[in-house]
């Protein structure tokens, strides 16, 4: 039986990699199970954090119109 191999969690960024990744885009290095410089600048890591933000904030205003609804209209 042959076995698969499984996707590689970062422990810095926590992103899924695939099995073969020798490194994360945050840039943990898997072979050498330390921190190296990130693939990516930091202009392109902000909005990965700005759309995390602004998912939370959306979340709320939807479950502040489903309330009013709820309450102006009954469950």
């Amino acid at each position: 039986m042959r076995q698969e191999a499984q996707a590689k969690t970062c422990p810095k960024c926590r992103l899924i990699n695939p099995p073969e990744a020798e490194r994360c885009d945050c840039g943990w290095d898997f072979v050498e199970n330390c921190q190296r410089r990130s693939y990516l600048s930091t202009s392109t890591m902000a909005p990965a954090a700005a759309g995390i933000g602004g998912g939370i904030i959306v979340l709320i205003i939807l479950l502040k119109v489903i309330f009013a609804l709820v309450r102006a209209y009954g469950p």
